[in-house]
């Protein structure tokens, strides 16, 4: 039994996991033969595909749902946005009228930073692409990627995976946004927990990297502490810290920080640059 699959589904070792994996596989394959493919449920899927592969340490296969929520995300914007990119696969594909919700193109976007997937970076981190697509989705009602939080954290991954400089009022303004107590489909504590601890990662990486490894344990901590409920615990997302392992990816990659952090949430051969989209 692998850590990840000592946290659950009840603590159900291999034959739990694999049947999770099999499902969000099938659901994967079966959406992708419609016409047009519905760029969100496809995102949903391989994410969910690359998580439970993860509590099987089953690497191919994790890296094959990062892959294509990466390519899809990217075509999903691509497919609304046809004036501005013109040649991303599966485009022509995806329906132009289906944003993604936020949570997925967060989700997608990390995925390309940990594969270091170019040709889908080049969409999904363009100058204001993230916070279009959030436009286009936010309907204004309360739901989940609805939160105004959601334009500003996604374009600070998007602005670090294009390289740039982050001014301490961007992330300030961001944290602010998490901490408003604006009516949300998202439990607040939860949000919290798990959306301030990767801020603090993204201010130590742009202002003091020399306190990054402390950071990074606290976001861990912090992520443990909240998928260790039994409220949460069965879901896939509580089997890897996507959001943490980009940001890890980003620090390896640019300031020479560690890849194992001797933690099962973020893959070490992942956050190491060892596997890549086909």
């Amino acid at each position: 039994m692998t850590p990840l699959q000592a946290r659950g589904p009840g603590a159900g070792g291999d034959d739990a996991w694999l049947l999770r994996k099999d499902l969000a596989r099938s659901r994967r394959d079966r959406l992708a033969q419609a016409t047009p493919a519905p760029a969100p449920g496809l995102v949903d899927a391989s994410l969910a595909l690359a998580r439970c592969a993860a509590a099987l340490d089953a690497r191919d296969e994790v890296v094959e749902g990062l892959c294509d929520a990466a390519r899809w995300s990217a075509a999903a914007f691509a497919a609304a946005e046809r004036e501005l990119f013109h040649a991303v696969p599966r485009s022509a594909e995806t329906a132009p009228n289906l944003p993604l919700a936020a949570p997925l193109a967060v989700g997608g976007l990390c995925a390309a930073m940990l594969l270091r997937d170019a040709p889908s970076l080049a969409v999904l981190a363009a100058p204001g692409a993230f916070e279009r697509n959030w436009a286009r989705s936010a309907a204004g009602d309360v739901a989940v990627g609805h939160e105004t939080f959601w334009p500003a954290y996604g374009g600070l991954f998007a602005a670090l995976a294009r390289g740039e400089t982050i001014e301490p009022t961007r992330i300030q303004a961001c944290r602010t946004a998490v901490l408003s107590d604006q009516p949300s489909a998202l439990d607040r504590t939860g949000l919290r927990a798990l959306k301030l601890p990767p801020l603090r990662l993204v201010d130590t990486l742009t202002q003091e990297p020399e306190g990054w490894i402390v950071a990074v344990d606290d976001a861990l901590r912090a992520f443990n502490t909240f998928f260790s409920h039994p409220d949460w615990v069965p879901i896939d997302t509580a089997m890897l810290a996507l959001d943490i392992s980009a940001l890890c990816a980003i620090a390896h990659d640019r300031y020479g920080a560690p890849s194992d952090y001797g933690s099962p949430f973020i893959p070490a051969w992942l956050v190491g640059g060892r596997a890549s989209c086909a």
